[in-house]
């Protein structure tokens, strides 16, 4: 079976690391895909050094700054595979990644995949090997994000009926939206063959992110999920837990910003949502943190 795969980069005054990132798709050792790269609205050279790696198979879409859940829809809208693969600019594929998941299709008929990813530091050295994420992933993703958006492959006709939130704040969660959605629908094959590394860098610390604007965006996902019948049916019943995690974790932003009367309202709100949060670690280290800080007043 020679499947066709559309890679989706979007990017955002990443020409510094965006050629990587190409490159690494450009090396695969399955070479049936289409890459395609949506800017974002970059005011860096992007344009630029994409133009100048020259591959047929490279499409370059540039439109006006809306986040990057967006530009993926974007993408996504102009993909022409059979199944649709996504790379964040500062990332990159091991030569294998296509591979792999093209086997697993052929063999396993398989409609979404995610296979295993490694995070590496600013130095380049592997600080964390995810190669062991649950089998049971269908039922366990309602509880905890484990997915890298990088090592996920969908077969594009499911994408078809759910996408991406289109909101320009939601762009914390807005994958872990999505991957529950698809979990409702379709089963998720695991293969923790390593294929793709996240590179941690100090732009994705947690003290970058704006309060106020994972709040408003954290409430749209909670929303886009309300809204979702099939999601509801299938998760229900662990609904109340999931948004009392989400509150806890409005909750740590706020503290980290030393907005302590925010991060105990939303405490607050966690623990009705489902009073077990109070057990989860997230929530005593919050708690800890904003007693600390009544204490030193």
């Amino acid at each position: 079976m020679n499947v066709l795969f559309s890679i989706i980069i979007p990017t955002y005054n990443r020409a510094n690391t965006l050629p990587r990132a190409i490159k690494s798709v450009l090396a695969q050792t399955y070479g049936n895909f289409e890459l395609i790269i949506v800017d974002d609205g970059s005011t860096d050279d992007t344009e630029a050094v994409v133009k100048n790696i020259e591959d047929d198979r490279i499409r370059y879409f540039k439109k006006e700054n809306e986040e990057r859940n967006i530009a993926r829809n974007f993408g996504i809208n102009h993909a022409q595979g059979d199944y649709v693969c996504f790379l964040d600019s500062d990332d990159y594929y091991y030569p294998n990644h296509l591979a792999a998941a093209q086997k697993l299709i052929v063999t396993r008929k398989v409609e979404i995949i995610h296979l295993g990813y490694e995070v590496i530091d600013e130095h380049e050295k592997i600080i964390a090997t995810h190669n062991n994420i649950p089998t049971n992933i269908n039922s366990y993703l309602i509880r905890d994000n484990v997915f890298s958006c990088n090592a996920v492959v969908i077969r594009q006709s499911l994408l078809k009926e759910v996408r991406f939130i289109n909101s320009k704040v939601a762009i914390t969660s807005e994958d872990h939206c999505l991957w529950l959605r698809l979990a409702a629908r379709a089963f998720i094959h695991v293969d923790n063959t390593v294929t793709s590394v996240v590179c941690e860098h100090g732009e994705r610390s947690l003290r970058n992110i704006n309060p106020e604007f994972y709040r408003v965006g954290t409430l749209e996902i909670i929303d886009e999920l309300l809204r979702d019948k099939v999601f509801l049916r299938r998760y229900q019943k662990e609904f109340n837990r999931f948004i009392a995690k989400k509150y806890s974790f409005i909750a740590l932003i706020y503290i980290i910003n030393y907005q302590s009367y925010e991060a105990q309202e939303y405490l607050l709100k966690a623990f009705r949502q489902a009073p077990m949060v109070i057990f989860t670690n997230r929530f005593l280290a919050v708690t800890k943190k904003v007693l600390v800080r009544a204490i030193s007043k």
